[in-house]
């Protein structure tokens, strides 16, 4: 078993909606937990059409 669980493919099996949060500017931890807490699946890294690199965003 995973030591996290994979919401989006939990999700998926019920059939029901994946809600994900976008980040293109703010590269910090706290966007991760505030998306959590906010009741996202899973978080989208846009390194295409941001600001971000690599280097920031890992």
């Amino acid at each position: 078993m995973a030591l996290y669980p994979n919401n989006v493919l939990c999700r998926a099996d019920q059939q029901a909606l994946c809600r994900a949060f976008g980040i293109r500017l703010v590269p910090s931890p706290t966007v991760v937990q505030l998306a959590k807490n906010a009741g996202f699946d899973s978080l989208f890294i846009d390194l295409e059409h941001s600001t971000l690199i690599l280097n920031k965003a890992s």
